[in-house]
């Protein structure tokens, strides 16, 4: 076993942002878990592979694959809490991040029909996933991140800011 500190993450973190679109059991819990544990050991220096972990993200949005749209909203909510910088730094991705995908998924609500039971415990539904991803990148990066939201999804409504 390698200590993860000693891991090159400028060469690996790409490779395991750009897997985030593999559907099938175990490569999408391999890409995303592995994604987000060298996302934790990293911190700042992922400044300096942002640009190449946001095109894997933008590969992955693109399948339109809920359960793939959901494993881009872990890595993108572990991304905002990383640290500030990079919270500051994603401000300039969430008009290619959000517009295509999140408005479309963002409006699905789970119908549930009688004798259903909602799983809302495990965070099922993606239109409640993209809203707490949707806050959680305005609660770390403040008035210019909700800006950038609003402009990338109008229907957005700020927790935190009026407008």
């Amino acid at each position: 076993m390698v200590d993860i500190n000693k891991v090159d993450f400028e060469y690996y973190l790409p490779i395991f942002a750009d897997a985030l679109d593999e559907p099938d059991f175990p490569f999408d819990i391999l890409a995303r878990d592995g994604t987000i544990e060298m996302l934790h050991v990293a911190k700042d220096r992922v400044l300096n592979v942002l640009p190449e972990v946001i095109c894997g993200m933008k590969k992955a949005l693109r399948t339109e694959n809920t359960k793939i749209l959901m494993n881009v909203c872990a890595v993108l909510q572990k991304l905002a809490t990383v640290s500030p910088l990079v919270s500051l730094a994603l401000i300039r991705y969430y008009s290619t991040l959000l517009v295509p995908v999140f408005n479309k998924f963002r409006r699905m609500r789970n119908n549930l029909q009688r004798g259903e039971i909602h799983y809302g415990q495990r965070r099922c539904n993606v239109s409640d996933i993209i809203d707490q991803t949707l806050v959680l990148l305005e609660k770390t990066a403040g008035l210019p991140a909700y800006v950038e939201i609003k402009y990338a999804v109008p229907t957005y409504d700020s927790v935190h800011h009026n407008a």
